[in-house]
């Protein structure tokens, strides 16, 4: 994947497993490296990543190849790369003069850590997040969401956050957990912040990833998120506040801080069909539809807060229909249109 300027990066709409997409978003702005953001439904993925080459992840167990996101694709090249540690490490090569985050010798024992911080950490915070993930979906994933959630953990979603003894254990056991990797970064001794080093590495980034998902889920004034960041010494709240900076996305409404804001419709009240009409960032439709989505963006509040280039906000969002329809029309039809077309 040669050197581009302008990535594009695929994710799902929600903070449904934003722990790898929000880690790739703090390597690219880390790094200094443009991007845009397009959201791909849940059911969408696998037909998106093979639309546009992007190579799976895993195999699953029929042997069908499982597509996920991240996916970051080079739109002068038409090449994609798909998971966020191939990605990351593919970037660190293609931008050579960007800030390192696997310094020299390191790249094995980062892999590692990423592969131990998902097996220990991811498996025992993610039961807890599930339902309150589904509730941050759209709706074009929410069913596929929870049929395949449900079916991988062998419960109704609700459940295994429910207040009682089980939710209680699975609480201790993301402590647990984490034990280990804060005791061996206190043995290191060289810093209270980071686990690797003095600095920043992408196993900072890979936990930073799945804790700041948890804060974005809970919500940063919750119980939950206090107890979580003050455990091991406070080491879990330094580690996630030391990538704030690098935590923000820009899209064509600006720039948005959180994963709420990053995923929030701008909605169109109203509407008879009752469709959510999405404001700010495009939506993807996947290889399924030719269709075009139908976007309402309020150019009133716009124009107040004098925030936003409308302009090109509309040429992107032109574009993006005719490469996917080969269409593109905005709003109604001009009145002498019809006119003329009845009297032919």
């Amino acid at each position: 994947m040669p050197k581009s300027t302008a990535y594009i990066l695929y994710d799902i709409p929600g903070t449904a497993s934003k722990h790898r997409s929000w880690s790739l978003i703090i390597v690219l702005n880390y790094k200094g490296i443009p991007h845009k953001i397009e959201w791909v439904e849940f059911p969408d993925i696998a037909p998106v990543a093979k639309r546009i080459g992007a190579p799976h992840t895993a195999l699953q167990r029929s042997g069908e190849p499982l597509y996920t996101v991240p996916i970051l694709r080079d739109p002068t090249t038409n090449q994609s790369l798909a998971g966020s540690l191939q990605i990351a490490l593919s970037l660190e090569h293609i931008h050579p003069h960007a800030p390192k985050l696997f310094p020299p010798g390191m790249e094995e024992t980062i892999t590692e850590f990423d592969n131990k911080f998902v097996r220990a950490v991811g498996a025992a915070l993610a039961p807890l997040l599930l339902s309150r993930s589904w509730a941050q979906l759209y709706e074009g994933s929410k069913d596929y969401f929870r049929t395949t959630r449900e079916r991988m953990f062998g419960g109704p979603l609700e459940q295994f956050s429910a207040p009682g003894a089980a939710t209680t254990a699975r609480w201790a056991a993301v402590r647990e957990a984490l034990e280990p990797f804060a005791r061996d970064a206190d043995a290191r001794g060289v810093s209270d912040t980071f686990l690797m080093g003095e600095r920043e590495t992408y196993a900072d980034i890979v936990a930073a990833g799945w804790l700041g998902w948890a804060r974005q889920v809970w919500g940063a004034d919750t119980q939950e998120w206090a107890e979580l960041e003050a455990w091991h010494g406070g080491r879990w709240g330094r580690l996630t506040r030391a990538f704030k900076e690098w935590e923000y996305a820009d899209t064509p409404s600006g720039r948005v801080h959180s994963l709420r804001q990053l995923s929030e419709p701008i909605s169109a009240r109203g509407q008879k069909d009752g469709i959510p009409r999405v404001g700010h960032v495009s939506r993807i439709q996947g290889a399924r539809s030719r269709h075009p989505s139908c976007l309402i963006f309020p150019l009133t509040p716009v124009r107040d807060r004098k925030t936003q280039d409308v302009i090109s906000y509309l040429e992107d969002l032109a574009e993006e229909s005719i490469q996917i329809t080969g269409f593109f029309h905005s709003g109604p039809e001009p009145y002498s249109h019809f006119l003329y077309n009845r009297e032919r």
